[in-house]
């Protein structure tokens, strides 16, 4: 029997899942799949007509599990945006974000927001599901008069159980 290499069977799991912009529900033990659906670009509602999303050529993405329990996702996404509409660009995100985050059952936890002059600069979700808890971390950075940067990250590891006594 053949095998294959561990980037590719990742590739292929991306492949497989970009499709999807609501990861189905799964059974106790697994992971959500918000890492995954963050590694895409289908929870960036209405972004693709406003910001002319696909990304610049200079974007970078990085989805991995890890044998730790965990599952991680970062982006660098550079898009074609008025500097001084980042702040717009990234309501637009955590709305995206929110409503995955709802559509994949999860509950928020608690989050925090930054902003400036020119609007919300980043942003933060944690979120519980199942027996898993996770963090999405969206930054923006006007990288240019016409350009903004979204340095994404997400990570989901299982629950450690609370200690006896507490």
């Amino acid at each position: 029997m053949k095998s294959i290499s561990l980037p590719l069977a990742l590739s292929l799991l991306l492949l497989l899942t970009a499709c999807r912009t609501v990861p189905p529900p799964a059974a106790p033990g697994t992971f959500s799949g918000i890492p995954q659906a963050i590694s895409t670009d289908a929870w960036l509602p209405g972004t693709n007509s406003v910001y002319h999303l696909p990304p610049h050529p200079d974007s970078g993405d990085f989805f991995g599990a890890f044998f730790d329990g965990s599952e991680t996702t970062k982006r660098r996404i550079v898009v074609s945006c008025p500097a001084a509409q980042r702040g717009d660009l990234l309501t637009l995100c955590r709305g995206g974000v929110m409503k995955l985050l709802a559509g994949a059952g999860a509950n928020i936890r608690g989050g925090s927001n930054l902003s400036d002059r020119d609007g919300l600069r980043d942003f933060s979700e944690n979120y519980q599901w199942q027996d898993h808890q996770g963090t999405i971390q969206v930054f923006g950075v006007a990288t240019g008069k016409k350009t903004v940067t979204l340095i994404i990250f997400c990570n989901e590891h299982k629950r450690l159980p609370e200690p006896a006594g507490k």
